[in-house]
């Protein structure tokens, strides 16, 4: 028996399959108005993406997605691993380079580091993990805290 499933709510699945933000996606499917609290639209987002008919929707369009583009990790490294062995027969290391680091950041192995130099003198690295989280440290917090260098495992 097939589950029952509204016209918002499949318009919510394909939205938030293709924006890859549920809770945009709920804005723009259920027609919330710009002065509603986003918290609010974050909350029903999560509940509604948790329904189950909403749930397989979802990974229908997910899935169907993924076949129209015959993309998924291990295509990708097999393209990489192409472009790599191309390189090296062209003589072209820092090519071959390039898709090596394409690999590992396609498999996670890589994480981006950026180090930063403020005006005042300060030096302070950021790092962004796989979650894509930021630590912020100003020169103020360095200075409040006496620290003249912090480190971020």
């Amino acid at each position: 028996m097939a589950r029952k499933i509204t016209d918002k709510q499949r318009k919510f699945a394909r939205l938030a399959v293709e924006l890859g933000n549920k809770t945009e996606a709920y804005i723009q499917a259920y027609d919330v108005v710009a002065d509603s609290k986003r918290g609010t639209a974050a909350r029903d987002a999560r509940r509604l993406s948790e329904s189950p008919n909403v749930r397989l929707e979802m990974v229908r369009l997910r899935e169907l997605l993924q076949k129209r583009h015959n993309v998924n990790v291990d295509s990708l490294t097999d393209e990489l691993n192409d472009a790599q062995q191309l390189a090296m027969n062209e003589l072209m290391p820092s090519a071959a380079i390039q898709a090596t680091m394409g690999k590992a950041k396609l498999h996670g192995l890589l994480i981006d580091k950026q180090e930063l130099q403020s005006p005042q003198g300060v030096h302070f690295s950021m790092v962004l993990d796989k979650k894509k989280e930021i630590i912020d440290v100003t020169p103020k917090e360095i200075e409040d805290n006496g620290a003249e260098q912090t480190e971020v495992d």
